[in-house]
Formats: C-alpha cells, sequence, structure tokens
C-alpha cells in the first residue's frame, strides 16, 4: 500500500539519506575522498532545500511510504492553472514498483478533475522520462540539462474517445 504523510522535521535524516541515493552515483564517480563527498552532498542538499523554498513558496511536501516503510518523497507546487511537480524521488530499494506510476496517476486524476495542467521537469537523462512518456506527458520544452513535460486532461480525455473509435 502507497501512501503520503506531511514532511516533519523529524524526517531531515531521511529526505538527506533520500538525496545522497538519487546523487550518490554521479559524486562517487568524481573520485572524492568519502568525508569530502558527504560534505558536497550536504551542501548541495541544504541548497536544493533553500532554492525549492524560493522557487515553490507554497509547496507541499511529503514522505511516500510503501507497506508502511518510507520509501521516497514528493514535492507538488499548486497554482490557479497548474499542478507542478517539483520532485518525486524514490530509494532505490523501491524503485520500479510502481509508486511513481500510482502517484503520479493520482495527480493525473486531480488535474484532469479540477481541469489544471499538470507539468515536471525532469533531467534530460534521467530513465524515469520514460515514466512520463508512458504516462502521457508531453514535451513542452528542453534545453541542454532539462526537458520540462506537461499533462492535460483534455488531451487525456481526447486519447481516450480516439481509441473508443479505433475498437
Amino acid at each position: 500500500m502507497i501512501s503520503i504523510a506531511p514532511v516533519s522535521a523529524d524526517d531531515a535524516p531521511f529526505l538527506f539519506e533520500l538525496f545522497c541515493s538519487t546523487r550518490w552515483d554521479e559524486i562517487s564517480s568524481w573520485g572524492l575522498e568519502p568525508k569530502m563527498a558527504e560534505q558536497l552532498l550536504h551542501m548541495q542538499w541544504r541548497a536544493q532545500t533553500q532554492s525549492y523554498q524560493q522557487q515553490f513558496p507554497h509547496m507541499k511536501h511529503w514522505i511516500i511510504s510503501a507497506d508502511k516503510k518510507k520509501a521516497g518523497r514528493i514535492i507538488v507546487d499548486q497554482t490557479q492553472n497548474e499542478i507542478h511537480v517539483v520532485d518525486i524521488s524514490v530509494l532505490p530499494a523501491f524503485r520500479n514498483q510502481g509508486i511513481g506510476t500510482h502517484l503520479l496517476r493520482e495527480w493525473q486524476r486531480e488535474a484532469r478533475e479540477k481541469e489544471m495542467l499538470l507539468t515536471l521537469r525532469v533531467y534530460a537523462s534521467n530513465p524515469a522520462r520514460r515514466l512520463y512518456d508512458r504516462l502521457g506527458f508531453s514535451v513542452s520544452f528542453t534545453d541542454d540539462l532539462y526537458v520540462w513535460m506537461q499533462w492535460s486532461g483534455e488531451a487525456y480525455m481526447n486519447e481516450k474517445e480516439q481509441e473508443k473509435k479505433e475498437v
């Protein structure tokens, strides 16, 4: 069972562990001493946290649990016209188990009900990009690092209507 609960101050050690799990391969490839790598990860984590707070002052931040075990986090910012998935991260042991799919489908349902766009940004090289493609997100913009993607309930409804016609 997948659930989410608001982040609390007690979650900081878990959130840092999660952050490290998403950056470790890159950082370890640099050949840094372990102590230096950890210091760099702490600095990057603090910078990311502050950046998110500045860019998305009304964001909601949740811990993702799978079968009552902390598995990841999701941060979402909602405006009048858009639901933006700021970050979704899952520990390696919980990846490829449908957690991201489940949560994104829930946000798609909400976006469809509210007639809003669901948007996100992903590193161009991130394997999660395949998930977003599979769930019907379309590319709205790219640069050297990121792909901005969006999903609209209207596009979803058009796809379903087309599928009915083809049957």
